[in-house]
């Protein structure tokens, strides 16, 4: 898998690790600067990737990243989720990447420092319905806001790449468009076969022409990606559901301990609460 981690997605192999990486991401920032409308002229080797590993984020780091020119640090993450606090999450990845620009003693100097030009992108593609493009900044997060001058702002952009959603954007980036159609193709194949309508996704797309060469030549380790993510994916489910049922748990146990104490039987207790009677008593 060569320098391929096993908590990499699809999205980041196409677009950090694989062959044509590089070549996908400029296509991809190309797209994206003329949806921002970014005034920016760069080259394919203008491109430095920009890896972080730091235990900070505890097994998690950033995406995609590079930085280009030396001038502007885009920020690419992919997400399948709904995360109210991607502001958090890329305020950190961003003062983690200002370490790997060398910028440690410098920085106590008497010259100003010039660090490249952050931009922070979120690509949704979740089965949640999502707006097209919706911002959220840092500042939502803050509780108190009583001097304005205590604020520090970051701006993340979160853009709906579901296949139907941007579609100005999709066909000025061929490889998003294919990926949006892939994973499309999967999730219909998936809820036909189960995990076993991933492959036949797979068959399907390069039949298709979608992906048809990348799917051809990582076909093992495409499936592998997957199996990870869908495990992953699994296992937050789970959590999820677990933290729901001890929350109704707690909550019913604080309720039936309020009724105890307010005297009421102990049959109508665990009629209300679904608890059996000797879990009452030990309350």
């Amino acid at each position: 898998m060569g320098n391929r981690a096993y908590k990499d997605s699809i999205f980041v192999d196409l677009f950090l690790h694989c062959e044509n990486a590089s070549k996908n991401f400029y296509s991809l920032f190309l797209a994206l600067a003329r949806f921002f409308k970014i005034d920016f002229q760069f080259s394919i080797d203008d491109l430095s990737p920009v890896e972080l590993d730091s235990s900070l984020y505890s097994g998690g780091r950033t995406d995609v990243l590079y930085c280009i020119g030396g001038k502007l640090l885009p920020f690419i993450e992919h997400q399948s989720t709904i995360n109210p606090n991607m502001t958090v999450r890329l305020l950190e990845y961003f003062v983690e990447s200002l370490k790997t620009f060398g910028y440690e003693k410098s920085k106590y100097g008497s010259v100003p420092i010039e660090i490249p030009s952050p931009i922070f992108i979120v690509l949704y593609n979740g089965e949640k319905e999502f707006p097209d493009v919706e911002s959220s900044k840092l500042s939502e997060l803050v509780k108190w806001k009583g001097w304005e001058g205590a604020n520090i702002e970051l701006k993340v952009t979160t853009i709906n790449i579901n296949y139907g959603h941007n579609m100005e954007l999709l066909d000025d980036c061929p490889i998003l468009k294919e990926y949006s159609l892939f994973i499309a193709e999967v999730r219909k194949q998936i809820a036909l076969h189960g995990t076993a309508g991933f492959e036949i996704a797979i068959d399907i797309c390069i039949k298709q022409g979608v992906l048809a060469e990348y799917l051809k030549k990582n076909r093992r380790l495409v499936m592998s990606l997957f199996m990870g993510e869908y495990d992953q994916e699994m296992a937050l489910q789970v959590a999820r559901e677990e933290s729901y049922e001890k929350g109704v748990e707690r909550g019913c146990r604080n309720i039936a301990k309020n009724l105890l104490n307010m005297k009421f039987p102990i049959e109508s207790i665990s009629k209300a609460t679904g608890l059996s009677a000797e879990e009452i008593e030990m309350l």
